[in-house]
């Protein structure tokens, strides 16, 4: 019974917390800090973009509008906690983010799915790894409400013939060995740095011909 208690209070610790994505909780955190600083600073011209870039920092404030007590602009990490867009790191929390973490519903989730493209499988990188673990090596923002909205870009395809296959590593022989590379991040949350010079080790080894 008092494991149950116990295990309930850790669920509903990991609940309550400010953004599942690690990249996320720090980004949010970050940007309300940072708005609360130049709203202390009356920039309110630089507020007021971050707001447009992120409207979800608006709606929180708006929310305590009229509680000046709630919102001390002098105290930027406080306010940002209190607006939830900052964790506290409660001794639940701490518990819960070093348990290990079973990936077995999610890997079923993926292979019931009927639209599933791929198969997911365990892999021991991450067995026995906690929650602590596997959320340091989420480094990319992927949530709609903090991502940054860039223009959208439209192609005129209707001359396009595009082949039923392709496979660049076949189509450029000569880059093989680097198209084919699949770097490790390892322990790093750094998808993003990797996804991106990746992309410029292909397509320089692709317009020079193999030679760089």
């Amino acid at each position: 019974m008092k494991s149950t208690i116990f295990t309930s209070a850790l669920v509903a610790a990991a609940q309550a917390s400010v953004h599942p994505y690690f990249a996320e909780s720090n980004f949010a955190c970050g940007m309300c800090q940072e708005v609360v600083t130049l709203a202390n600073e009356n920039n309110f011209e630089e507020v007021q973009a971050i707001k447009q870039l992120f409207p979800v920092i608006e709606k929180k404030m708006n929310e305590y509008e009229g509680s000046p007590d709630a919102l001390d602009l002098t105290k930027p990490e406080q306010t940002c906690t209190t607006l939830g867009l900052c964790a506290t790191e409660s001794i639940a929390k701490m518990l819960l983010n070093e348990m290990p973490v079973d990936l077995t519903p999610h890997i079923e989730y993926v292979n019931n799915h009927p639209n599933a493209t791929w198969t997911a499988t365990n892999n021991a990188k991450w067995d026995g790894a906690s929650l602590k673990e596997i959320r340091s090596t989420m480094g990319t923002v992927v949530d709609p409400e903090w991502t940054v909205k860039s223009h959208m870009k439209v192609y005129d395809t209707t001359n396009v013939d595009f082949p039923v296959n392709f496979d660049s590593r076949v189509n450029w022989p000569e880059c093989n060995d680097v198209i084919n590379h699949v770097r490790d991040q390892a322990n790093c949350g750094s998808c993003w740095a990797h996804g991106t010079t990746e992309a410029l080790n292909d397509r320089m080894c692709i317009s020079t011909g193999g030679k760089f």
